[in-house]
């Protein structure tokens, strides 16, 4: 994707047409999880003051990078919104010649999600689905600014985050995000992560990170859980049979643990800070979901806090992210001494 030209000025806003805030875009990259962007849906007036030089720059990188304006491009312009973000030149732009060598060139510009280049440092950032830092507030911080139902109790806490400045504290409540096919994986390769820390509490009780399950559950394509036996589990549903995965080693309460679950081709894989625990494999694509992602809880399965049928978190997340089309990790790996890359207004 092409970025605009550092060596000319930004244009000025000159009014704006506001568009609905979620559409369909053509946006370069996988189209099956890239098919809706985040905030900033909207057309934009703008002019660009230029030398004689820079228009002719500019007239180029229109004419030859962007193909006439057919490509979307990065830049960040403040004056249109803070932060990068992506956008397109609509239409032909309107070259005019002012005075005394300066020229003006007018533009509608749609901008329609901020920058795929905003997570530089994670090379599969256009491909992040969801990412939840907890850091004072439940925002989702991947390119497509998902928003939560929060159902309480869950708070952020700033007592022992993982990192940065809170983690999000689970005692009862959970966040809930709608049915998308973006969830619907097949059998695409994935990576689904989150650091967890469980409470005391938690002790000899079925415990759920994250899933998508039905009200009546055994209808969920994934699901991260703690077991009665204080293992980690990962299991969900095929199109045909099911699939699971369970921890040789146990978690204690209060200490942070990375997990991460994991596709690649026809390979699950459960790691525990770094170590595979489990593995199994199929070629089967997973389950199409019909209900809500769940965090704090596996979608839509209510159930209780606590108990051997327990359905949701005791404790603590933090950095939790989805990842679609790539498997992250190798079998071993050092585990994460950061915050994810992610977008900051």
């Amino acid at each position: 994707m092409s970025t605009y030209p550092s060596t000319l000025p930004n244009p000025v806003k000159a009014s704006h047409t506001p568009k609905a805030r979620n559409f369909a875009t053509d946006l370069e990259g996988p189209a099956s999880y890239a098919n809706r962007e985040r905030d900033f849906s909207r057309k934009v007036a703008v002019e660009f003051f230029l030398t004689a030089e820079q228009a002719a720059e500019f007239y180029a990188w229109w004419r030859d990078e962007l193909v006439y304006g057919g490509k979307w491009f990065n830049c960040s312009w403040p004056s249109l919104t803070p932060g990068p973000m992506v956008a397109q030149l609509v239409g032909e732009p309107s070259f005019d010649h002012v005075y005394n060598g300066a020229h003006r060139i007018s533009a509608v510009v749609a901008v329609r999600g901020r920058s795929r280049d905003v997570g530089a440092s994670d090379p599969y950032w256009g491909s992040v689905l969801l990412l939840l830092g907890f850091d004072g507030a439940f925002t989702d911080r991947s390119r497509y600014g998902r928003v939560a139902t929060v159902t309480s109790p869950v708070v952020t806490s700033t007592a022992d985050p993982k990192f940065g400045s809170a983690s999000g504290n689970f005692t009862g409540g959970y966040l809930q995000y709608p049915t998308s096919t973006d969830w619907d994986f097949g059998t695409d390769s994935f990576t689904i992560e989150t650091w967890a820390k469980f409470n005391s509490a938690s002790v000899g009780y079925r415990v759920y990170m994250a899933g998508n399950d039905g009200p009546a559950g055994g209808s969920h394509s994934f699901a991260l859980s703690k077991t009665t036996s204080n293992r980690i589990g990962i299991g969900g549903y095929l199109t045909a049979g099911s699939y699971s995965l369970i921890s040789a080693s146990s978690v204690v309460p209060d200490v942070w643990y990375h997990i991460v679950f994991q596709r690649s081709g026809q390979d699950f894989w459960l790691h525990v800070d770094g170590l595979l625990e489990a593995s199994t494999t199929s070629d089967l694509a997973l389950l199409v979901p019909a209900y809500k992602l769940g965090v704090g809880i596996t979608g839509q399965y209510v159930g209780t806090y606590g108990g051997a049928f327990g359905t949701r978190m005791m404790g603590e997340l933090d950095e939790f992210r989805i990842t679609r089309g790539v498997a992250r990790y190798p079998s071993e790996f050092a585990v994460p001494t950061a915050a994810f890359p992610h977008y900051t207004a």
